[in-house]
């Protein structure tokens, strides 16, 4: 298109040359030269423009790209932690820790500190229960619930709690009176680390009933999740 445009003006020139005068000839040449460098400038102009939308575009496209990799970039995450997630889950469900134990025999006194030796299991899914110390091992890290009662109806007042780590977290308390039974207990949920350690032990002097039979004075532990 440019070059038709130098042509058209050439032969507008060599035209006038061959017809006019000198001076008609310097003007037309000078009209013809002055439109050309309109049309050059316009020319000019429209091809800016259009590099101007291109680049407009190409940034455009850039963008869309990086908020595409974004997005891929965030949703490859949340696949990672769902996998993990499950992978976990998946574990634990195979790792089954439980236990129930109780105790069979009257512990005729017992002191505030002592922990209860409940000697009879139940259930040990996992060995996290040691009967011989009467204290819970956490096998893997996790959420774990623990419930425990007793009984008695010969002594006063009693108390045992529920500790971890020695850190004492929940109570139960038994009051009998003229001779009636009583039982009492607590359950806690608790977030524990593997290795912690967990037990129930006497807050009061007195005795503690246990019997091979009626199975009232009882401990219990599982992982939850």
């Amino acid at each position: 298109m440019f070059i038709a445009l130098i042509l058209i003006g050439y032969f507008r020139m060599l035209h006038v040359f061959c017809t006019e005068e000198p001076d008609a000839v310097m003007d037309a040449t000078m009209q013809s030269v002055n439109e050309l460098k309109l049309q050059m400038e316009m020319m000019q102009s429209e091809i800016m423009e259009m590099l101007t939308v291109s680049n407009e575009e190409m940034k455009a496209v850039k963008q869309d790209l990086l908020q595409t990799r974004k997005e891929l970039k965030q949703k490859d995450e949340i696949l990672r932690e769902l996998v993990s997630q499950s992978q976990n889950r998946g574990r634990r469900q195979a790792e089954s820790y439980s236990f129930t134990a109780v105790l069979d025999h009257t512990e005729e006194s017992v002191h505030p500190g002592t922990i209860i030796k409940f000697n009879r299991l139940v259930s040990n899914d996992g060995n996290m229960y040691n009967v011989h110390t009467g204290i819970v091992t956490i096998p893997v890290t996790g959420t774990y619930i623990f419930s425990f009662q007793f009984e008695d109806w010969v002594s006063g007042q009693m108390i045992a709690r529920l500790f971890v780590d020695g850190d004492h977290i929940v109570d139960g308390v038994v009051f009998p009176a003229d001779g009636r039974s009583e039982q009492a207990g607590n359950t806690a949920i608790l977030v524990l680390r593997q290795g912690q350690s967990v037990w129930v032990e006497m807050g009061d002097s007195g005795r503690l009933y246990g019997d091979p039979k009626y199975y009232l004075t009882s401990f219990t532990g599982a992982l939850l999740q």
